[in-house]
């Protein structure tokens, strides 16, 4: 079970700029950490950031050493509503959170 952990301000001015942290702590992996093919193995295919439906952050990951996932990015505020950040697993699961922000 991977286990998503935020670290977003609540509350902001118009046109503020916040920090937006996330960890994705992903279970330890039991088996190779390297495929046949000899690449790492990959947790993570991508993440999606939106507020409010209008796209925020994308990002298409590629295999890596680290079995957990931070990114940090900035946002400005344009007013209340609510961030969706989507977390994709290689199997194409989709891990959702909301996060609102208000003003």
């Amino acid at each position: 079970m991977i286990e998503i952990k935020l670290r977003i301000p609540d509350r902001a001015a118009v046109g503020e700029v916040i920090e937006v942290r996330t960890l994705a702590l992903a279970p330890a992996i039991d088996e190779e950490v390297f495929g046949p093919d000899g690449l790492p193995v990959r947790i993570f295919r991508a993440f999606r950031c939106t507020f409010e439906g209008r796209e925020v952050l994308r990002a298409d990951l590629q295999p890596g050493m680290a079995r957990d996932l931070a990114l940090t990015f900035p946002f400005r505020v344009p007013g209340s509503g609510t961030l969706t950040l989507v977390w994709v697993l290689e199997s194409g699961e989709e891990l959702v959170r909301r996060h609102a922000v208000g003003v």
